[in-house]
């Protein structure tokens, strides 16, 4: 990989990430996750305009300019990326369907911030937030590339990596059905009304959200898929390539922070956001992983 390739390649990354973590803290205090008894006290209010006007009284206001500018500039890298990855894809040891693949979901995640904050419409949210992690570990997955030779995939890590997206995807769409369970929460209602991608949100004329019993099943599902995880990555210390203690002890580091929260029932704002961070830092080890066990 040229200097120029990258350093525009760390550019985006960087960016990337940004984007990610402003989006998921904008998210998260927007929620009023942390007030008692959440979420029944979270009062939202539903913007005319929904990623076009920032309020003069809002609270992330600079969060938001931030973030905005960080995506108008990272377009811009995006499509030189792209363009130069088709021109010279022959040189290069990852071609052009990564670079490309990114600028797809750029574009994407564009036309969703044109409908964020949606906060009536879970997908809106969910699409955002995964979104934002997959991007970044494909830019990760670039960066790694670097002057190595291509990889050859290892099941072990594909499927890992798969299941935990799986089960960021399921985290995002809890968190954009502001799914909170203050005693207990019963796997009860219908998957498909639950999981519906054109599911909305019900909420009556103070902005609280209107329960319709959903949350239960939607909570369960996240639950049981981090279980899966927590599942594979222990097969994975004994069946991946090549797996040293240090290894194993980074992936049971991230396993056990990512489980603080529910295990102390830890609710706010910060504590999620942490949350999320370690569900991306595990989602790029595993692409770490697959370029090291290349070495």
């Amino acid at each position: 990989m040229s200097i120029f390739m990258r350093r525009l390649v760390t550019a985006a990354l960087l960016m990337s990430v940004l984007m990610t973590v402003l989006s998921a803290y904008i998210r998260l205090t927007d929620s009023g996750i942390g007030c008692e008894p959440w979420p029944a006290c979270t009062s939202l209010s539903i913007s005319d305009s929904p990623g076009i006007t920032i309020t003069a009284d809002d609270t992330n206001k600079y969060l938001r300019v931030l973030h905005r500018v960080t995506a108008s500039v990272f377009g811009i890298v995006a499509i030189v990326l792209c363009v130069v990855s088709v021109w010279y894809r022959k040189r290069l040891d990852f071609g052009a369907v990564i670079p490309g693949a990114v600028l797809l979901l750029t574009v994407v995640l564009a036309i969703v911030g044109m409908n964020t904050p949606d906060v009536l419409h879970p997908i809106i949210a969910t699409l955002n937030i995964s979104g934002g992690m997959l991007l970044t570990a494909m830019l990760y997955d670039l960066y790694m590339s670097g002057d190595r030779p291509k990889v050859r995939r290892n099941k072990w890590l594909l499927v890992t990596a798969a299941v935990v997206y799986l089960t960021i995807i399921s985290g995002a769409w809890v968190s954009a059905n502001f799914v909170g369970c203050q005693d207990e929460c019963p796997m009860a209602g219908d998957p498909a009304q639950a999981f519906h991608p054109d599911r909305e949100l019900n909420i009556d004329q103070f902005g609280h959200i209107v329960a319709d019993g959903q949350g239960g099943i939607i909570m369960g599902v996240h639950v049981w898929l981090s279980i899966v995880v927590a599942t594979v990555i222990i097969v994975l210390a004994y069946q991946a390539f090549p797996v040293r203690p240090q290894d194993t002890a980074i992936y049971l580091i991230i396993l056990g922070c990512l489980m603080i929260p529910g295990i102390v029932s830890i609710s706010s704002v910060h504590a999620a956001h942490l949350h999320n961070f370690f569900s991306l830092l595990l989602l790029l080890r595993l692409v770490h992983h697959m370029h090291r066990g290349a070495e």
